[in-house]
């Protein structure tokens, strides 16, 4: 397989201009805000490379000729190095998606909204389309203070639930972390790899407490009502303490606090052949590797890296929630 390319600055195709002087050409492709990254190491000799300015958009395909290419994203050009003797010029761009508008500090309060339409307020404002699950969609927030980016109050959002939120493809997901799923609750069919498909591979493992289910209380004072809520089964199990108002609080709390406690930590880092349907949330089943390492995953970081040894990918991987 002959490995491919094409890119383009503000909608012109410059593969040619820098097709004899390309070192290398690097996609990182992550799940969360952080924002998907490209860089481009360029041979400048004569100082006669013509390229984009920062601030202009750059887009990027990777494939091979005999089978086609995919679209690796747009991104915006936001640094520019040159270096010497040897006279190369790196262009680092980050993902278009990701706007200086979803960066910018707000001091706002947030009252009885459900999480989707939170979701929803944040993507319209900032020109996305929302997909939020359905597990997510209808989480009840009582009262939400923002002194902070709306990219920050996405993350702690996530972070509190349990969920994945990420800017791509002019769209703003807010999805369960860890199990391979679209917005609509559709699972994302596995890429299917053996010990074949693989140039290397390494699993590392550390063992944390597991809570197997986390109990909170509630108190409605005014109707002189108590009760509890449960997230999951068995023991060890996680007491929230502190009651909370009512049964839909106390269980929102409950469900947070076991998506987001302690779990084994476990991650698979796994080198192979450049090959396109291989993106940060793509589900894998390995086959045919070993124990611990068989059965199913789902990649959190995955880099394409093209230079003179060929399309390759370096990827991370957890394995997929239940």
């Amino acid at each position: 397989m002959t490995p491919d390319y094409r890119i383009e600055a503000n909608g012109k195709d410059i593969t040619d201009t820098v097709k004899d002087r390309l070192i290398s050409l690097a996609v990182l492709d992550e799940a969360g805000l952080r924002s998907d990254t490209l860089v481009l190491e360029l041979d400048n000799r004569g100082n006669r490379v013509i390229l984009p300015y920062a601030g202009a958009r750059i887009e990027v395909w990777l494939g091979y000729a005999e089978s086609g290419m995919a679209s690796m994203g747009s991104f915006i050009a936001d640094e520019l190095r040159v270096e010497g003797p040897a006279e190369t010029l790196t262009i680092v761009a980050n993902a278009a998606d990701m706007t200086e508008s979803i960066k910018e500090i707000k001091e706002r309060s947030w009252h009885g909204i459900s999480l989707g339409d939170l979701v929803r307020t944040l993507a319209m404002e900032h020109g996305l389309s929302p997909q939020i699950h359905s597990s997510l969609d209808k989480i009840h927030l009582e009262h939400l203070d923002q002194n902070e980016s709306d990219l920050h109050l996405l993350s702690r959002l996530a972070e509190r639930y349990g969920a994945m939120t990420k800017a791509a493809a002019g769209r703003l997901l807010f999805l369960p972390k860890g199990k391979g799923a679209t917005a609509s609750g559709t699972a994302i069919p596995p890429v299917q790899l053996t010990a074949e498909d693989l140039t290397r591979w390494s699993m590392r493992q550390v063992a944390r407490k597991v809570y197997r289910s986390t109990l909170a209380f509630w108190q409605d004072t005014e109707r002189g009502a108590k009760g509890h809520a449960l997230v999951g089964a068995g023991h060890p199990q996680r007491v929230l303490t502190v009651p909370a108002p009512t049964s839909e609080v106390a269980y929102t709390r409950a469900l947070a606090a076991h998506r987001t406690a302690p779990q084994e930590e476990t991650t698979l880092s796994l080198e192979c052949s450049g090959r396109f349907d291989l993106m940060a949330g793509t589900p894998l089943d390995l086959r045919e590797i070993g124990p611990g390492i068989n059965g199913m995953w789902v990649l959190d970081q995955v880099t394409h890296t093209l230079n003179s040894s060929g399309y390759n990918i370096r990827a991370r991987a957890r394995p997929k929630a239940a």
